[in-house]
C-alpha cells in the first residue's frame, strides 16, 4: 500500500510560497502529467482535477504499479483544516502543482508505503 503524501512545513507561511505565475493559477477543468523521482522509483503522476473532486493516479513502469485515488474537494479541504493549515481546495491545487513541479524547496510530493507511516 502506498500513500501520496504531500508536506507543507507548519512554520511557513503557505501564502509566502504562491507563485503569481499564470501556469499555477488553478481553473477547473485541469489535467496535468509529471514523472517524478521518488526516493525509491520514477513515477508518472497523472492529476485530473474538477471543481468538486481531485483523482491522482501514480504508474511506475518497473514493476508494473498503479496507485488511484479519488478526493472529493470539501475532504481535501477538511483533512487541511485538521492540519493546522486551512486551506480552500483552490489553493491546496495551487500547492499540489507546485510540490509537483519541484518549484519550492518548502513544498513537496512524496510516495509514502506502509512502513513509512
Amino acid at each position: 500500500m502506498n500513500t501520496l503524501a504531500f508536506q507543507i512545513p507548519k512554520e511557513s507561511n503557505t501564502q509566502d510560497h504562491f507563485y503569481s505565475a499564470h501556469s499555477l493559477q488553478t481553473g477547473f477543468p485541469y489535467k496535468e502529467e509529471h514523472k517524478i523521482q521518488f526516493s525509491s522509483l520514477l513515477a508518472t503522476v497523472q492529476i485530473d482535477a474538477s471543481d468538486f473532486d481531485l483523482k491522482i493516479v501514480v504508474l511506475n513502469t518497473s514493476p508494473c504499479q498503479m496507485w488511484k485515488a479519488e478526493f472529493k474537494s470539501a475532504y481535501l479541504e477538511d483533512i487541511c483544516r485538521k492540519t493546522g493549515l486551512p486551506k480552500s481546495y483552490s489553493d491546496f491545487n495551487i500547492l499540489l502543482k507546485q510540490g509537483l513541479r519541484s518549484l519550492s524547496q518548502d513544498v513537496f510530493v512524496d510516495l509514502l508505503n506502509l512502513s513509512d507511516l
